[in-house]
């Protein structure tokens, strides 16, 4: 019995014993055995389960937390096969996003379509699990083709969802049959309801994260800039617009205190509204809009409104800040504003140049009237001659004051720039002197502009001059044309093309405090006695009633530079009848020496229609010397009633103003005369320089004699009118009637 190999081997041993044992005793040790295996198994499930939800919990991409799942079941549940599968809805198709037992390049394709699973499709319908022993012995459960070719038997299945929706199936399955149990099903289930909950964890961060993104994309582009501090007045976040507006690096204001964005004299007031905030809940700012200042990085201010609402949660107190640059809408105020004043001021300079063309239309007929009826010595006749010669320099005047209200009479011409700016190059080189250095500049292909020639002549000299005296000790001048097209309507003019006239110098630059006045009447920067302040504002209203606009850009130091916008060419504008507007130079010595009496004009019945006492009495007194009979009426009422009356005379001619009271004017005054009266002669007359008021733009076939005007060009141009009675006025009358009919 010593020897060792004479031992009988355990297991042997074991055998024998057992086969000793009574059944019953046998019998109990084998429940206690499958208990022990039963809790061992249990206990495997579980720690499978813990450890598939701690690697559920961590930040791992889903596709590896599908495989771990697929390799737990595989091991857990001893079978060979696991599809972890994805149902998309839009193509009713299941894809395969983790398994064992298939190819990796199989991963994430396409699977099967649900139709071709009854299987699946029992699970998806019913949300219920499916336990099948053996596939061959029950046909109600057929498998998908690519399981069916795999000679699968068993199959332990269950639905996987997300946030509530189905996500797909979780499946496990062998080649051969196999019992698979309800505790089974249960493990398979547990670990469906971890894969659900990462899920719905993974959809949650991805709507969290695309809300994010959402909001991170309109912070970005908002054109407000956006701030966010803490109770403190530390900044905590920005967006990109407030950093650009207060001209900070992305990043750089972070860490920085609120205060920092607000000039000197706010923060202490806002520290302590800050605080009494804090403290008492008492607030001038949360939910208000304000109007302040805000101070960049440079050190300069600018315009801003600003809000603030309050953000409160368990775990933090912020502020929230709206900014909103107001730059751009303070200067389009000050514009609006400017051009509001200019609209004024026109008003203004229209209606004074107007009475004072009447004005100077009683002093200058009287004047006349005086040095013809009086005999005068030396010393009187100088005296006349200088009250005619201020008259005309009053009337001049009252030209440029028309000019700048955009009141006067143009005659626009399609005008070949490049050709007059040379033609006027060597005028401007004499006038302008030998120090000024004159340089001209026009685009090869520069478009024609529509404007009056002369006016522009005027213009650019008036330019040339203000750049002569900005340059008192010489200098460079350009005078350079281009084409231009504005695309937008801006605060000046309506889109279209234009002809860009520009007159740049390198004088002394204008002051930016002064650059919006430089349009206004009688505004200027010279000394007291060097220039009337009427230059600018002439040239202003000429390109304004051109159609066009002014453009300024000065700086101190560096030189000015004017730009003309006037429209393009497009056709040629046929101009109404008129008579010359403005005095000859010499009226003072034609008047003294006689040359003005007028022809005698006896048997002329006239129709005198002036609202104007004054006017009304000297041109009643200057046609009634000359022969004219004169029937007087103040308003167009009291003239169609004079024309109306059964034993009215026989008119030859109506002379009447154009700017009249009573709501009907001298156009349509001369409409309605030319309807009842179309042998009689019609002459407009207007103190200002537009040839029909308001009706500027009308053709009309009526002269107009421009106040102020001498007896002697008062009678010339009734004397040429009369005279071109039958001829080619005649047939434009009546066609001004006909239109009248149709008003």
């Amino acid at each position: 019995m010593s020897n060792r190999n004479s031992l009988i081997p355990w297991q042997v041993l074991s055998d024998r014993i057992w086969r000793r044992l009574p059944k019953f005793q046998r019998r109990e040790d084998l429940r206690h055995q499958q208990t022990v295996h039963g809790l061992k198994r249990q206990i495997a499930r579980q720690r499978a389960l813990v450890l598939l939800a701690q690697f559920a919990l961590e930040d791992v991409p889903l596709d590896d937390l599908f495989q771990r799942t697929a390799d737990i079941l595989a091991s857990t549940l001893r079978a060979t096969i696991i599809t972890v599968l994805e149902y998309r809805s839009p193509d009713n198709m299941l894809c395969l996003r983790a398994g064992i037992g298939w190819p990796q390049e199989r991963m994430a394709q396409a699977y099967c379509s649900l139709d071709d699973s009854p299987l699946a499709q029992f699970i998806v319908n019913t949300e219920m699990p499916v336990l099948v022993d053996d596939l061959q012995q029950d046909a109600r459960y057929a498998v998908s083709p690519q399981l069916a070719g795999r000679g699968v038997r068993a199959a332990v299945s269950v639905m996987l969802r997300c946030q509530g929706n189905i996500y797909g199936l979780l499946g496990a399955f062998t080649p051969e049959p196999h019992a698979f149990t309800e505790e089974d099903a249960s493990f398979i289930q547990s670990v469906a309801f971890i894969l659900s909950g990462a899920l719905s964890r993974e959809a949650d961060a991805r709507a969290l994260e695309s809300q994010r993104l959402r909001l991170q994309g309109i912070l970005d582009t908002a054109v407000d800039g956006i701030v966010s501090i803490d109770p403190e007045g530390i900044i905590e976040a920005v967006n990109p617009a407030i950093e650009t507006m207060f001209g900070y690096q992305p990043g750089t204001l972070l860490g920085r205190n609120i205060v920092e964005l607000m000039p000197e004299r706010y923060r202490a007031h806002h520290k302590r509204g800050l605080r009494r905030y804090l403290d008492a809940g008492e607030s001038t700012v949360i939910g208000q809009r304000k109007e302040l200042a805000g101070l960049r990085q440079d050190g300069s201010e600018f315009p801003i409104e600003m809000s603030v609402g309050e953000i409160r949660t368990a775990s933090e107190h912020l502020f929230i800040g709206t900014v909103h640059d107001l730059t751009d809408r303070k200067a389009t105020e000050d514009q609006l504003r400017q051009a509001q004043k200019m609209e004024a001021v026109g008003q203004l300079t229209g209606g004074v140049a107007h009475d004072f063309n009447n004005l100077l239309t009683v002093v200058l007929g009287n004047a006349e009237m005086l040095a013809e009826d009086l005999p005068l010595d030396e010393v009187q006749q100088r005296m006349m001659c200088n009250i005619i010669k201020a008259a005309q320099s009053g009337a001049e005047l009252t030209r440029r004051l028309l000019a700048f209200s955009r009141r006067q009479n143009l005659q626009p011409e399609i005008i070949h720039v490049q050709a007059l700016i040379t033609e006027n190059s060597e005028l401007l080189r004499r006038t302008l002197g030998e120090r000024i250095n004159i340089k001209t500049e026009s685009d090869p292909d520069l478009w024609p502009a529509l404007a009056d020639p002369t006016q522009l002549e005027t213009a650019l000299i008036n330019l040339a001059l203000n750049a002569r005296d900005a340059m008192p000790y010489g200098g460079k001048l350009s005078v350079e044309a281009a084409n231009r097209t504005v695309e937008k309507d801006n605060e000046d003019a309506a889109a279209g093309a234009y002809v860009m006239i520009a007159v740049t110098d390198s004088g002394t630059g204008i002051p930016a405090d002064i650059l919006p006045r430089l349009y206004e009447p009688f505004f200027t920067t010279k000394e007291v006695g060097k220039g009337s302040g009427l230059g600018l504002s002439m040239v202003y209203g000429f390109v304004r009633q051109t159609g066009g606009f002014m453009r300024i850009d000065s700086e101190i130091g560096r030189g000015t530079r004017i730009e003309l916008y006037l429209p393009r060419a497009e056709r040629h504008l046929a101009n109404p009848a008129s008579l010359p507007d403005r005095l000859p130079d010499n009226i003072s010595e034609r008047v003294l020496a006689g040359e003005a009496r007028p022809s005698r004009a006896a048997g002329i019945n006239v129709l005198l229609v002036e609202d104007d006492p004054m006017v009304g009495a000297y041109l009643r007194d200057a046609l009634s010397e000359a022969g004219y009979t004169v029937v007087s009426a103040t308003n167009a009422h009291e003239a169609l009633a004079q024309l109306r009356a059964p034993d009215c005379p026989d008119f030859q001619l109506m002379l009447t103003d154009v700017v009249m009271p009573g709501g009907v004017d001298g156009y349509a005054l001369a409409v309605d005369a030319a309807r009842l009266r179309p042998e009689m002669a019609i002459m407009l007359s207007s103190g200002y320089n537009d040839q029909y008021g308001e009706r500027s733009n009308a053709a009309a076939p009526w002269p107009m004699l421009q106040k102020p005007y001498t007896r002697a060009a008062l009678h010339g141009a009734i004397d040429a009118l009369l005279s071109s009675r039958g001829t080619a006025l005649h047939q434009p009358l009546n066609d001004m009637a006909a239109k009248g009919n149709t008003q």
